[in-house]
């Protein structure tokens, strides 16, 4: 017998994790007066172990009894267990995240004064890490809870706006700063005039 069957995943730590995939075989016809199902001991053979996002890790059978008002039938079932291979996210998502966020950091050592190519590389860091996230979204299924790999770009997304931040709040300090020093020689130039006069 051949079966082809689907799996609901759980994508909670997505893509650091492994899956259980259950297949249930039993009898809801004859009751286990008439028929009990047990695995014969050995290896449950599977169509294809090499897949591209998964390794495969075995599988658990396991006999059990449902007790239903009409009598109790037999069913049998096994648990295939997957492990998902993280190569392809390294090389996609991880290691480009990292490098983007080290690269807003570049603003650290450029000039303060230099508003408008630190704006432009933090906006631009900015821009990277939600293509990544929209891109990497828009290949996997739709789920109503963030996945691991979704916390781990709201937070690389969260260093790079910090280091935005950083720039609009140290673009203010050197602007106040001129000010300041501006009124400070308006004001001892106009003291120095006064005293000038008054010298006279």
């Amino acid at each position: 017998m051949t079966i082809i069957a689907s799996c609901v995943l759980e994508l909670h730590n997505f893509p650091l994790d492994s899956q259980k995939c259950h297949l249930e075989i039993g009898s809801y016809g004859y009751s286990v007066d008439d028929i009990v199902y047990e695995w014969i001991p050995g290896e449950v053979a599977l169509g294809n172990k090499k897949m591209a996002q998964f390794e495969y890790e075995g599988a658990q059978l396991t006999s059990d009894f449902n007790v239903y008002s009409m009598g109790n039938y037999s069913s049998i079932t096994v648990t295939f267990l997957f492990r998902r291979r993280i190569g392809y996210f390294l090389i996609q998502v991880y290691l480009p995240a990292i490098f983007v966020v080290m690269l807003s950091w570049i603003v650290f050592w450029m000039e303060k004064s230099d508003i408008g190519t630190r704006m432009g590389l933090g906006i631009t860091t900015i821009l990277t890490i939600m293509f990544l996230l929209g891109s990497l979204n828009g290949n996997l299924p739709k789920v109503s809870y963030p996945k691991a790999l979704d916390w781990y770009l709201l937070v690389s997304f969260t260093f790079v706006f910090l280091s935005l931040i950083e720039c609009v709040i140290v673009y203010i300090f050197v602007k106040n700063g001129k000010d300041q020093k501006m009124k400070c020689k308006i004001g001892e130039i106009s003291l120095t005039k006064r005293l000038g006069s008054s010298i006279k």
